[in-house]
């Protein structure tokens, strides 16, 4: 086999080589890019979440004071010579 034959089989088992491996990126590029939409979702459903947490909160704080303040008047009815 001469030189440019063997440097012939090289070139084509390289392009070969490549072709495999841009195949390769590409997919794992589509992978990466559905795994970052993903993401992208599940942050913003996750964004929701917490600010509804948040609003519960300070809701059941609000109704926890009101109810201590109901609790207070109560009892102050309940024994006017108490206060």
């Amino acid at each position: 086999m001469e030189n440019d034959e063997l440097l012939d089989k090289i070139q084509v088992m390289f392009l070969a080589l490549e072709m495999r491996m841009d195949r390769r990126f590409d997919a794992m590029e589509r992978r990466l890019d559905s795994m970052d939409r993903k993401l992208t979702l599940h942050a913003g459903v996750l964004s929701q979440i917490v600010k509804w947490s948040d609003l519960m909160e300070r809701e059941v704080s609000r109704v926890s004071n009101e109810l201590a303040e109901v609790q207070d008047r109560l009892a102050k009815l309940e024994n006017p010579n108490a206060a």
